[in-house]
């Protein structure tokens, strides 16, 4: 999007191809908000994205750095109320999981007041994994999204139940 007013088109083009299979994610759908064409409506693009998506029964989230989460995006607080997606390769991720290691959760990269919304770190872009032959990003997820999503009834799953769901942090 090169405006602000673009975004709801791009959210509606996003639904629209997830639309076409009939399928269930059991991870959020995600806005990268790191491009340099909304560097000055980003939270604002994240809110107006993000909510569309979830008008349509769909969990979002917000990805970026933690410099354009701190300089751009946070500072204007527009985005407290949605998980984050943060990429930081400054930290080194001990090989952990959440629910085997609490140093994983204690070690974590923090951006400021917003980081229990950190739900997933992608902590390296250089990673490999057995049949890829170029390195691919790698993450570490601290909310136990394949049970929340599922129950709560969305991105395409039926409601498992109808009375509240708390949902579990993994650190």
């Amino acid at each position: 999007a090169k405006s602000l007013a673009e975004v709801p088109g791009e959210a509606n083009f996003v639904l629209s191809l997830i639309n076409r299979y009939p399928r269930t994610f059991d991870f959020p759908i995600v806005f990268d908000a790191e491009s340099p064409n909304i560097q000055s409506f980003a939270a604002d693009a994240c809110v107006s994205f993000c909510s569309i998506l979830e008008q349509n029964n769909y969990w979002a989230m917000v990805y970026a750095n933690t410099n354009w989460f701190n300089t751009i995006i946070l500072p204007s607080s527009k985005i407290s109320g949605y998980a984050l997606w943060q990429a930081n390769y400054f930290y080194r991720f001990d090989g952990y999981t959440p629910s085997q290691s609490t140093s994983v959760a204690n070690d974590r990269p923090s951006i400021n007041a917003n980081n229990q919304n950190v739900k997933i770190w992608q902590y390296t872009d250089k990673g490999s994994v057995p049949g890829i032959s170029t390195q691919v990003d790698m993450n570490v997820c601290y909310y136990d999204y394949s049970q929340v999503i599922p129950a709560a009834g969305k991105n395409g799953f039926a409601p498992q139940h109808t009375h509240s769901y708390t949902t579990p942090n993994l650190y």
